[in-house]
């Protein structure tokens, strides 16, 4: 009664978020995975069934779906703050088991304290299922209030990785692993390592056995025995743009997306169709919102994605015109400016100024003894009359001028 009681108490404290399918639970004998924020406060647990259903399985995915963890559910940043771990018990008369994850490569037990890891393992359990009944899915949001993994299992952080003691103390062999490596790979693998009547009774620390591997995926879904092929698919660029005309080399990305089959890991912009390489310094983690061109004119961008086994996707482009808004075409050379008067003063006799079809804020002062044309209404590369071109005022005091599509207010 005393427990009920302590449990209904925890229960108030404790913010909680049902998600999954429901009309199940939390069971002994059933693989369970915990997932939470090293650096936040929340822990997200899943029912993935019963471990039995796994045994002779091949890249089985459970665990997604409704009942899939992602950094959006926990409030993370990303997936650098998060850690996995996955344990089962079952305390069936004469047929007591234990099974948690580690690191590939092997993995022991403590000093055979399955009273203490039961009771660890049993009292997380009996909280999942007093808070979230007939989930398969909960999040708390304050992992460490009551019987949680965070604070049972692990320690309330002080034994990371040990499951309440059953691992050795301070050791962490990959028991509650980090899942930041997704960013990178799209995944990560532990082991299931088990002990039943075969090793539970043994003398001392005992050596699990490995049951299978799990593979925590960068959709939130778990895979049983995933096959090792390696990946060939690239990934796709989705979206990519930009605005079509500029005033300035530093241009905004308005969109930049890419999807991959295992997570996009590296985003990159450049000017030109050469696929860039994997070790390419301006590679980022996430798309870019400002790409700077080498020079004015007519640019194009080339958008590229790459994923953790390094494949590359093809581009896709956008294209932006900038130049400044007036072009002055004249025997002494070609020049442009972002004022008329400015684009005059480098004129000599017989150029011609072109401008764009847009407001021009100044008034113009003619004071060469040269003669000129202004022509104005042009579009961004100056192809094409297209409108016209506005001043506030023209004032002649030598020479002479031949205007073309200007507006005077």
């Amino acid at each position: 009664m005393k427990k009920l009681f302590m449990l209904c108490f925890t229960m108030i404290l404790v913010t909680v978020v049902l998600t999954g399918n429901v009309m199940a639970s939390f069971a002994t004998g059933h693989l369970i995975r915990v997932v939470y924020d090293t650096v936040g406060t929340k822990e997200y647990a899943t029912d993935l069934g019963p471990m039995a259903s796994f045994a002779t399985a091949s890249n089985m995915q459970i665990g997604g779906g409704a009942d899939a963890v992602t950094t959006t559910i926990l409030g993370a940043a990303s997936w650098n703050s998060l850690v996995v771990g996955y344990f089962l018990v079952d305390a069936t008369s004469g047929a007591n088991q234990v099974a948690v994850a580690g690191a590939v490569g092997g993995l022991q037990s403590g000093n055979r304290k399955f009273t203490s890891y039961n009771g660890a393992a049993g009292q997380v359990i009996a909280m999942y299922n007093l808070l979230a009944p007939g989930s398969t899915s909960l999040l708390i949001a304050d992992k460490t209030v009551g019987n949680t993994y965070f604070s049972r299992m692990d320690s309330a952080g002080s034994d990371t990785g040990s499951y309440g003691g059953w691992l050795p103390a301070g050791s962490n062999p990959g028991g509650s692993l980090s899942l930041a490596a997704i960013s990178t790979t799209g995944y990560v693998d532990q082991s299931i390592y088990t002990w039943g009547p075969a090793n539970l009774g043994l003398q001392g620390p005992t050596s699990g056995i490995v049951a299978f591997t799990v593979r925590t995926m960068a959709n939130g879904s778990t895979v049983i025995n995933p096959l090792t092929a390696t990946d060939t698919t690239s990934p796709v660029v989705t979206s990519f743009t930009m605005p079509a005309t500029a005033t300035t080399t530093a241009v905004a990305v308005t969109s930049f997306t890419a999807t991959d089959n295992v997570a996009v890991t590296g985003y990159l912009i450049t000017e030109n169709a050469t696929i860039p390489l994997l070790s390419d310094s301006g590679w980022s983690a996430s798309a870019p919102t400002l790409f700077t061109f080498s020079g004015a004119g007519t640019r194009t961008a080339y958008a590229w994605a790459k994923d953790g086994a390094g494949n590359i996707s093809s581009p896709v482009t956008a294209t932006t015109s900038f130049s400044k808004p007036v072009k002055v075409v004249s025997p002494a050379g070609i020049f442009t400016s972002d004022l008329f008067q400015d684009g005059y003063n480098l004129a000599s006799e017989g150029a011609t100024l072109f401008a764009k079809s847009m407001h021009f804020s100044e008034k113009l002062v003619v004071n060469q003894p040269i003669s000129v044309t202004l022509r104005g209404g042009y579009n961004a590369d100056f192809t094409s009359q297209i409108g016209f071109s506005t001043l506030n005022g023209l004032t002649v005091s030598k020479g002479s001028v031949i205007i073309d599509r200007i507006a005077l207010q």
